[in-house]
């Protein structure tokens, strides 16, 4: 075997390792990235927040109000579960304000 086809092979071999080495660290950060997820309930919607496979919080109606009202859409329910994640990312307080969720247009019944 020649030395430029050997030269090959270990570059081949060596952008393997290197692309199984990016893939297995891609798996790795996934496994512990917090993200929401919205959930259908009657009536209107919630949020859980996950951890990988992990449920850290479930909220079934808006939070910062007094009641149990659920979003009234999914789109709602979302931005208030990436506040959230945000939140806990900056290591804040998860609690959400009614002064925050003015931001998000989300109107109190």
């Amino acid at each position: 075997m020649s030395s430029k086809a050997k030269f090959n092979i270990g570059v081949l071999l060596f952008l393997m390792i290197v692309f199984f080495g990016i893939y297995q660290y891609q798996q790795i950060v996934d496994k512990h990235a917090m993200y929401g997820e919205v959930v259908e309930l009657n009536g209107g919607f919630g949020y859980k927040i996950m951890k990988g496979k992990k449920v850290l919080i479930v909220q079934d109606y808006i939070p910062g109000i007094a009641g149990k009202q659920p979003f009234a859409t999914k789109e709602q329910a979302i931005a208030v579960a990436h506040l959230v994640v945000s939140k806990l990312n900056t290591g804040k307080s998860p609690i959400v304000l009614p002064s925050e969720l003015e931001k998000f247009k989300i109107l109190v019944h």
